[in-house]
């Protein structure tokens, strides 16, 4: 079996060819002409990644040269626009799609001399070609903006949508109310408040200003579907205190009780009219939670501050679970959380809930 390694040479050669291959793209007079607010001229791609920052993807342009079938996997051998060629190995969960329509393609699609765009892994074979799981290829490229792969790891809902920090937070992918969201094969509904942590998306934008971070508007938004199995998460605290955490359809759980009083937070416990409630409070406010809804609400307790909210979703449920294969505890989504003013972030597997 080969051994799979991070080739950190290619990775950064990639990075550097993908986003040379994104600044190339022709600008129309008007979004040459674009600026933000502050007068910061608009650019094509990112600002630059801090280089100790380990990238979630890497996206490249190229065309197929060839196509291997054997036993059901399939493979695509291709040359980027710059640096060695390279296989892609595709998979169940590898998102195909016609870049310019927006809509799944299937693998049949795909022609040798195609020029498609590919996110792919970061871990490579060193087998010559190197060899990397893929896990976007868009097809029929167009001369439009290029869907980018994005990786949210902290996300805001508004009343234009949603904004996400994403990738090693070095851009913010807004949306508005004329953006258009569609889901990958499909036919659910879907909006901004499917936009959640730790899941990424794909989002086609023209412009992208440049600040710190970066920031972009998106025409559209497709969401991505979310992984089937759990994956284990972890908050770390002040200290040496570590807590589980976990995704479950996509969403981010930690365990109420634990993760509160972790935080100086107090917890209490009602029922009424049949229903079961969980509360955390801070002294200010009581963040509320239905037992078996994905309703979540806030409401003041101090004069001077922002009086009571509307039932929320956050994705998740509050229910009980073992924690840590032990006894059960409460799990409630981590971003609720926000109720109460504290910031929650996601990235690589380690939670962050600060004020």
């Amino acid at each position: 079996m080969k051994k799979r390694i991070i080739v950190l040479g290619l990775v950064f050669a990639m990075l550097l060819t993908a986003a040379g291959a994104v600044a190339s793209t022709d600008k129309t007079p008007a979004q040459q002409a674009t600026t933000v607010a502050d007068n910061t001229p608009a650019i094509d791609a990112p600002t630059a990644m801090p280089e100790e920052a380990v990238p979630y993807n890497i996206g490249v342009e190229a065309v197929v040269t060839a196509i291997h079938k054997d036993n059901g996997r399939v493979s695509l051998e291709v040359q980027p626009t710059e640096g060695a060629a390279i296989i892609l190995n595709l998979s169940d969960a590898t998102i195909l799609l016609d870049n310019q329509q927006a809509i799944p393609v299937g693998v049949d699609d795909i022609k040798v001399g195609d020029k498609i765009y590919a996110y792919h892994d970061i871990m490579m074979t060193m087998s010559i070609p190197g060899q990397t799981p893929a896990i976007a290829i868009l097809t029929n490229l167009g001369e439009g903006a290029v869907a980018k792969l994005h990786m949210p790891e902290r996300v805001e809902q508004n009343d234009e949508g949603a904004s996400a920090l994403c990738d090693n937070g070095s851009i913010w992918v807004r949306t508005a109310k004329d953006t258009v969201f569609t889901p990958y094969r499909t036919r659910q509904m879907v909006s901004a408040a499917d936009i959640r942590m730790g899941q990424p998306f794909l989002a086609w934008y023209d412009i992208v200003m440049e600040s710190a971070p970066a920031q972009a508007v998106a025409k559209r938004v497709m969401i991505l579907p979310s992984a089937n199995e759990e994956q284990a998460l972890s908050l770390k605290l002040d200290g040496d205190m570590v807590i589980s955490a976990k995704m479950v359809d996509g969403t981010v759980v930690v365990p109420a009780r634990l993760t509160a009083e972790a935080l100086g937070l107090k917890v209490g416990y009602r029922q009424e009219n049949g229903k079961a409630f969980v509360t955390i409070s801070n002294g200010t406010g009581e963040l509320s939670m239905t037992m078996g809804e994905d309703a979540y609400s806030y409401r003041a307790t101090a004069s001077g501050t922002v009086g009571a909210t509307a039932a929320l979703p956050y994705g998740a449920a509050p229910h009980t679970a073992p924690y840590m294969e032990g006894a059960s505890v409460t799990w409630m989504s981590a971003e609720a959380f926000e109720l109460l003013g504290y910031e929650v972030s996601l990235a690589h597997g380690e939670l962050s809930i600060r004020k």
